[in-house]
């Protein structure tokens, strides 16, 4: 399939309006400044970057071509730089985009047996739609440091029970819009609406 390349795409051409809104939200609750401090300096970013390295292969020209080719088709499309591709053996059909100062995808190796390609388009488009809307910071953040502050009590991170629960309901709310983004992108890069419906 020859796909149109979106020259000139920019993140305000498909990010979903309640995502905006509810970014705006999550920004304004107190506190919020004090856990996006903490998470640079505890190195969450690098942590979870070195973690991934260990855990997954890392795809390329040489290794798993075919797949890496799809995320520079799908990167190509979207207008994009294309990020790091790793590969994890994991009975669970699913992906991620993570890396703040450098963005990778994981797919998990059970999606690729269960996806056909023209899904796993979508697929890469998806994650690739989280690094381009610039989500990867704030879900890093909201599965990392909000599950944190819940284990370890308000006290660590210097922050009071209320402003917490604030903080956790609001991230959880914006969490659920930006997959909606993340699933506009996966269309323009699998351009095909029963693709990209089979493909969720």
């Amino acid at each position: 399939m020859d796909r149109l390349v979106l020259k000139g795409l920019t993140k305000d051409d498909f990010v979903a309006d309640t995502d905006k809104k509810a970014l705006e939200a999550l920004e304004k609750v107190p506190m919020f400044s004090t856990l996006m401090r903490k998470f640079f300096e505890l190195g969450v970013d690098r942590w979870l970057y070195s973690w991934n390295m260990a855990m997954s292969v890392r795809c390329g020209p040489k290794q798993y071509d075919k797949l890496h080719a799809m995320l520079r088709e799908s990167a190509k499309v979207l207008d994009m730089p294309e990020p790091e591709l790793y590969i994890r053996n994991n009975p669970f059909p699913n992906a991620s985009a993570g890396g703040v100062e450098r963005p990778y995808i994981t797919v998990h190796s059970s999606a690729i047996d269960t996806l056909t390609d023209e899904e796993l388009y979508h697929l890469m488009g998806h994650e690739l739609g989280h690094i381009k809307c610039d989500h990867v910071l704030y879900m890093t953040m909201a599965r990392v440091m909000v599950p944190l502050l819940n284990q370890l009590g308000s006290q660590t991170l210097g922050l009071g029970d209320a402003a917490s629960w604030a903080l956790a309901a609001a991230f959880y709310n914006w969490l659920q819009q930006a997959e909606i983004s993340a699933d506009r992108a996966g269309l323009l890069v699998a351009q095909d609406f029963h693709t990209s419906a089979s493909a969720n």
